[in-house]
């Protein structure tokens, strides 16, 4: 299914749905908890490798054909 042919609004919680979210997250900080999956340098290292990667005129039109 194409995302562009959703129409989603999640709008925003009623008074009673945000005491109760405002309660959850009062004690505990669910981003405390996130660890890295990647350094500064793997990311760097990630970005240079895309850079040597050849992709062909035929496919990056395939890809924009598809995109669009």
């Amino acid at each position: 299914m194409d995302r562009f042919l959703l129409k989603t609004q999640p709008g925003y919680p009623d008074r009673e749905e945000e005491i109760p979210i405002q309660e959850r997250f009062r004690d505990s900080d669910p981003y405390s908890s996130l660890e890295s999956v990647a350094s500064p340098e793997d990311i760097t290292e990630r970005q240079k490798t895309r850079r040597e990667i050849h992709v062909s005129q035929l496919v990056r039109e395939y890809i924009t054909g598809i995109v669009r």
